[in-house]
């Protein structure tokens, strides 16, 4: 765009920052079915309450452990044609969040024999995320200025490196990258890896 003899241009910078992480988010339950809804509850809360009591065992505690959903369903099957009530299914599913991110293998086999039959999701973040995510703004923004010099320099004209305007921009962050050490193998062997935390934004600069 042209403005009384400035010009100006946007670009796309991106930034990421690689940081081990130290917390891990794990999201388990049951699933039951039967006929009857009454009997379908009360196995999916012995379920549970096998699961809590094995959690606390292993040092867990209540404050982080947290119920994310309770769904009750009816559930249809079609038999010749017709459709068929098959009874009911409960599902109820535990947040489970721990700071010793090598244990997570170990709480997930230590509550299976108590018949949670649903992973979820096993999720890796950090306490301190905010930090990283600030340091991956400013690369990405370094990164914009770096593209708005590189365009502009083969031309014969005087660049602002300051930026106009700057926009973040939204994006997925987390890519798991695996480590070399496993955890033991009396274990379920899940990897945490390492996080890599993205940032990009769109920068306004002008030139004249």
């Amino acid at each position: 765009m042209y403005e009384g003899g400035i010009n100006y241009l946007w670009v796309t910078g991106n930034g990421s920052i690689m940081v081990a992480p130290d917390i891990a988010v794990m999201t388990f339950g049951a699933v039951t079915n039967d006929k009857q809804l009454g009997v379908a509850q009360r196995n999916n809360a012995r379920v549970i309450e096998a699961s809590l009591e094995r959690l606390k065992n292993r040092g867990v505690e209540e404050e982080q452990i947290q119920t994310v959903d309770y769904t009750i369903f009816p559930s249809y099957d079609y038999v010749d044609g017709r459709r068929e009530f098959q009874g009911y299914e409960v599902t109820h599913l535990l947040r489970v969040s721990i700071d010793d991110i090598a244990r997570v293998g170990e709480l997930i086999d230590e509550v299976t024999p108590s018949g949670i039959n649903r992973v979820e999701s096993i999720r890796f973040d950090r306490k301190d995320r905010g930090k990283y995510e600030r340091e991956a703004l400013k690369r990405a923004l370094k990164d914009a200025q770096w593209k708005a010099k590189a365009l502009t320099e083969p031309l014969p004209v005087y660049f602002y490196s300051v930026p106009v305007q700057i926009i973040e921009e939204q994006n997925g962050d987390e890519h798991p990258r695996p480590l070399s050490a496993g955890l033991s193998a009396a274990a379920t062997p899940i990897e945490a890896g390492q996080m890599e935390i993205n940032a990009s934004v769109r920068a306004q600069f002008a030139y004249r």
